[in-house]
C-alpha cells in the first residue's frame, strides 16, 4: 500500500460506516494491519511528514498510527505492542522522528493529533529500554515552547505517558531524573488556565514517586516544594476551586480489529473540519461541586438530604392521594384495581428505568469527585439511551397479555375490568412518562440539584391531583380518569427535565452528548444495571411477594377485595414514610460519592454516619405517628369497615420496624457507590427471600392445617418485622466492617503538618471510576474538635 493509495483510504473511512466506501475503508485499513503492517507503517509516516499534504490527511495519519499500536483490553495491547516491536529498527525511527517533527507544527490539529501518538509509541518503548528521552524532550517543550498548542500538545503527551508509567506499582521504576524533570514541568504550567488540569493532574502520579526519590533526587525539586506550589496557586476563590480539565474524550476510533469502538477519530475527522482537531481536548470547567469536599459534612447532609427527603416523601404523598381520590370517587373495586396493578407498574415499567439512574448516579458521583466530567457526560447519555429503548419496548411486551397479567396477579373478576382500564393507559402511555421522571431523581442528586428534584414531584404532585378533580370529579371519566392524569402530570415534569440535561442553555453542569448517541456505550448502561440491580432485584421479587399475598388474599378470604384493598392502602402509607426517610438517605450518595472520588476518606465515613443517624430518627418518629394513627389514615381512603380495619392492621406491621429498613437500605446504598454491587445484592436477596417464605411457603402450610383467616393474615404479615429484625442486624455489622475498611485507606495518603483544604486526588487514566483505583498522596482538610471536617479553605 503506497502513500497514494493510503491517502484515498484515510479520505474514504473518514466518512465513516455510514456509507459504502467507508466501510469498504476501514476493512482495508484493517487488512493492512493485519497482513501488512510494516507497508502501512512506513506509507503513514510518508503522508504525516510531507508538507504537501493536506492538514487534514496528515491529522488523519497521525490518528491512524496511534490506533495500530492502542487499545483499551490489556490482551489486544499486547499484541499490538509486539507487533510494532517487530518493525524493522529504521522503520520505528523514521515514524517517531515524522511524529516528532508533526508535534511541532505549526497546525494545531496536527501537533495535537500526533502527540496521542507519540504517548501510545513511549507507552510500548519506554518500559522496554527504547526511547528513553522521549518523556525529558516533551518536558522541556512543555516547560518552554512559546506555541500554545505546541505546548499543550507536549504537556497532553507528558501527562497521558506519566499516568500510565507512574502507575504500575513498581513494575517499571521511573529514574529520578525523569521525575525532577516532570515535576519542573508541571511547575511552569499550574499557574497556566489552559494547562492547569494536565499540570495537576501529573503531579498527582508524581507525588508517590517524589516520596521515594526525594532523599536521592537534586533538592532543586522536593516534596515541600510541591506543597508549596499548591498552597500559592491562586485557585481557591470563594470557597469554589478552579479545577481546568483536558480532556480527549470526543472521538471515537474503530479498531475493526478487536471489533470495538476505542477512539477514532477517522470518522469524527471529515466532520471537524481542516481548522478543528479531531481530538481536541475539551475546554476547562469550573469544579461547582467542589464545596461537596470542603464545606462540614452535617450541613451538606441537611441542604441536600431535606429536600430530597420532601420530594420523596410527596412522591408517597402522591401515592396516598391518588389512592384516596379513587377510593371515595370511583370505589373499593377501583382501589383494589390500582392496589393489586402496582405489581405491575412498580416493577415492570419503571424497574429497570429505575435501576439504571439509580446504578449510575453513584458512578457519575464517583467521576465527577475525580473532575472527570466527559465521563459523567457519557454515563448519562449512555443511560438515557438504555432508558428510552425500555420506555418504547415495554407497552410492546406488556399490553397484548394484560388480562392475563392481571389474572395472575390476583385481580378478581369483578376487579378486572377497573384493572384493565387502569392498566392500557399506565402500560400503553407511561412508560415514557415514568423513564423521564421518576428516572431523573438519582441523577438530579448527582449535581445537587435536590431542590429542583423536590420541585418537580410538588408540581408533578399538585397538578395530578388537580387532574384527578377534573378528570374523575368533573368528566367522570373513572379510573381511566386517574390513569390520565397521572401520565399527563409526569409528561409535563419529564419534558422539562428532558429539556434540563439536552440543551446546552440549562444550569446543568452535565449534558447530555447528543453527537455521541450513536456511539452508545452498552457497556457503561450494563455497569449501571450491576450497580443499580438490588433496586431491580428488589422490585422484582417484591412484585413476587405482592402477588403471592394477593392471590393468597383472594384465596382464603370471605372478603377478598376488601382485604386486597386494605394491604394495598397500607403499603402506600408505608411507601409515603419510607420514601421521606430514602430521600435523606440519598444525601449520602453526592457526600460520599464525591468525597470517595476525591479520596477524602474520613470525610466518606462522617457522611455515612451523619445520614444514617438522620434517617433512623426521621424512621422512628414517622413510624410510630403513623402506627398510633392507623385506624384514623386508613379511614381517609375507604369508608368500607373491613377495608379500614385490614389497612390499620397492615400498617401496624410494617411501620413498627420501619428504622431497620432504613439501616438496611443505607447499608445496600454504602455498598453502591463504592461500587461493591455483590455485597448489595445478597443483603437484598437475604431479605427478600425471607420475605418470599412468608408470603408462599407459611400461608400454604397454615391453609394445609385448616388454620383460620385471621391466623392466616396475621402471620403472613410478621414476615415485615422478622425480615426487618434479621437485615438490620446483620447490616449494623456489615457498616461497621465497611468503614473501618474505608478508614484504613487513610493510612496511604500523607497528611501534612500544614495541611490545605481539598485534595486533588484522581481516578487512574484510563481506567472506569471505582476500578484499579490507586490510592494517591492527598491534602486533607484538618478534623474539627467534633469529628466533622470544618472544610476551611487555604
Amino acid at each position: 500500500m503506497n502513500p497514494n493509495q493510503l491517502l484515498g483510504i484515510l479520505q474514504a473511512a473518514a466518512g465513516g460506516q455510514q456509507s459504502e466506501a467507508g466501510s469498504q475503508a476501514l476493512a482495508s485499513l484493517t487488512a493492512a494491519r493485519t497482513n501488512d503492517f510494516p507497508n502501512l507503517v512506513s506509507s503513514l509516516a510518508d503522508i504525516i511528514g510531507s508538507p504537501q499534504a493536506h492538514i487534514q490527511m496528515r491529522q488523519l495519519a497521525c490518528l491512524e498510527l496511534k490506533n495500530t499500536v492502542r487499545s483499551h483490553s490489556k490482551k489486544r495491547l499486547n499484541s499490538m505492542a509486539a507487533r510494532w516491536l517487530s518493525l524493522p529498527q529504521e522503520l520505528r525511527e523514521k515514524a517517531k522522528a515524522v511524529l516528532l517533527q508533526a508535534l511541532g507544527a505549526p497546525e494545531a490539529p496536527i501537533s495535537t493529533a500526533a502527540s496521542y501518538a507519540v504517548a501510545q509509541i513511549a507507552l510500548i518503548e519506554i518500559p522496554r529500554g527504547a526511547w528513553n528521552n522521549i518523556l525529558s524532550e516533551m518536558c522541556n517543550q512543555a516547560a518552554t515552547n512559546q506555541s500554545p498548542h505546541i505546548r499543550r500538545a507536549a504537556m497532553s503527551t507528558v501527562t497521558e505517558i506519566c499516568h500510565e508509567l507512574f502507575s504500575k506499582d513498581g513494575q517499571f521504576k521511573v529514574p529520578d531524573s525523569e521525575v525532577n524533570i516532570v515535576l519542573q514541568a508541571v511547575f511552569a504550567n499550574i499557574d497556566n488556565q489552559n494547562l492547569a488540569g494536565m499540570a495537576v493532574k501529573t503531579l498527582d502520579v508524581c507525588l508517590d514517586e517524589v516520596e521515594h526519590s526525594a532523599p536521592h533526587t537534586s533538592q532543586s525539586v522536593s516534596e515541600g516544594g510541591v506543597l508549596d506550589v499548591l498552597v500559592d496557586v491562586e485557585c481557591l476563590k470563594e470557597g469554589e476551586i478552579e479545577i481546568v480539565e483536558e480532556r480527549s474524550e470526543h472521538s471515537v476510533s474503530y479498531d475493526a480489529e478487536s471489533g470495538e469502538r476505542e477512539g477514532g477519530d477517522l470518522e469524527a475527522g471529515s466532520a471537524s473540519g481542516v481548522d478543528t482537531p479531531v481530538d481536541t481536548p475539551a475546554s476547562g470547567h469550573k469544579a461547582k461541586l467542589a464545596f461537596l469536599g470542603t464545606e462540614e459534612v452535617y450541613k451538606l447532609v441537611l441542604k441536600i438530604g431535606i429536600p430530597s427527603m420532601v420530594s420523596f416523601a410527596i412522591m408517597g404523598i402522591y401515592g396516598v392521594v391518588d389512592s384516596i381520590f379513587i377510593g371515595r370517587m370511583v370505589g373499593a373495586e377501583a382501589l383494589t384495581a390500582i392496589s393489586v396493578f402496582f405489581v405491575i407498574e412498580n416493577s415492570v415499567i419503571n424497574g429497570p428505568m429505575m435501576t439504571l439512574c439509580q446504578g449510575v448516579a453513584p458512578m457519575m458521583s464517583r467521576a465527577l469527585g475525580a473532575g472527570d466530567k466527559a465521563k459523567a457526560n457519557m454515563m448519562l447519555t449512555s443511560v438515557f439511551v438504555a432508558a428510552f429503548l425500555w420506555a418504547v419496548l415495554c407497552p410492546l411486551i406488556l399490553l397484548p397479555f394484560l388480562p392475563r397479567i392481571c389474572t395472575l396477579i390476583g385481580v378478581s373478576d369483578t376487579v378486572m375490568p377497573y384493572a384493565l382500564q387502569y392498566g392500557r393507559v399506565i402500560c400503553g402511555l407511561g412508560s415514557g412518562a415514568f423513564w423521564l421522571m421518576n428516572g431523573s431523581g438519582p441523577l438530579l442528586r448527582v449535581e445537587n440539584r435536590a431542590s429542583l428534584s423536590m420541585v418537580r414531584l410538588i408540581v408533578s404532585s399538585c397538578m395530578n391531583a388537580a387532574l384527578d378533580a377534573l378528570f374523575m370529579g368533573v368528566f367522570k371519566w373513572g379510573i381511566t380518569g386517574a390513569a390520565l392524569a397521572t401520565v399527563c402530570a409526569q409528561y409535563t415534569v419529564g419534558g422539562y427535565l428532558l429539556w434540563f440535561y439536552a440543551s446546552p442553555r440549562s444550569s446543568s453542569q452535565l449534558q447530555l452528548m447528543w453527537t455521541h448517541v450513536r456511539h452508545f456505550q452498552a457497556r457503561v448502561a450494563g455497569r449501571a444495571l450491576v450497580v443499580g440491580s438490588p433496586h431491580m432485584i428488589t422490585l422484582a421479587i417484591n412484585g413476587a411477594i405482592q402477588i403471592g399475598i394477593n392471590t393468597m388474599l383472594q384465596r382464603t378470604m370471605d372478603n377478598p377485595d376488601a382485604a386486597q384493598a386494605g394491604y394495598g392502602l397500607g403499603l402506600r402509607v408505608f411507601f409515603m414514610v419510607f420514601y421521606g426517610v430514602m430521600g435523606m438517605e440519598q444525601a449520602m450518595v453526592p457526600v460520599a460519592g464525591f468525597n470517595r472520588g476525591a479520596k477524602q476518606y474520613r470525610r466518606v465515613v462522617d457522611a455515612i454516619r451523619t445520614t444514617l443517624t438522620y434517617s433512623c430518627v426521621i424512621a422512628v418518629v414517622s413510624g410510630l405517628g403513623c402506627v398510633l394513627a392507623s385506624e384514623s389514615i386508613a379511614g381517609l381512603f375507604s369508608s368500607d369497615p373491613e377495608t379500614i380495619q385490614y389497612g390499620s392492621t397492615v400498617i401496624k406491621y410494617i411501620l413498627s420496624p420501619v428504622f431497620l429498613t432504613a439501616i438496611t437500605e443505607g447499608t445496600v446504598l454504602l455498598f453502591q457507590i463504592e461500587g461493591n454491587g455483590r455485597t448489595a445484592i445478597l443483603l437484598k436477596l437475604f431479605k427478600t427471600c425471607g420475605m418470599l417464605v412468608f408470603a408462599y411457603i407459611v400461608p400454604w402450610t397454615l391453609e394445609s392445617r385448616s388454620a383460620s383467616q385471621s391466623t392466616i393474615f396475621h402471620s403472613t404479615l410478621l414476615m415485615f418485622p422478622v425480615t426487618d429484625i434479621l437485615t438490620g442486624s446483620i447490616s449494623i455489622g456489615l457498616l461497621i466492617v465497611q468503614c473501618r475498611k474505608i478508614l484504613a485507606l487513610c493510612s496511604h495518603v500523607t497528611v501534612e503538618s500544614d495541611p490545605v483544604g481539598a485534595s486533588t486526588g484522581t481516578d487512574t487514566v484510563g481506567k472506569a471510576s471505582g476500578e484499579g483505583e490507586r490510592h494517591t498522596h492527598m491534602v486533607n482538610a484538618p478534623e474539627s474538635t467534633s469529628g466533622v471536617d470544618d472544610g476551611t479553605p487555604v
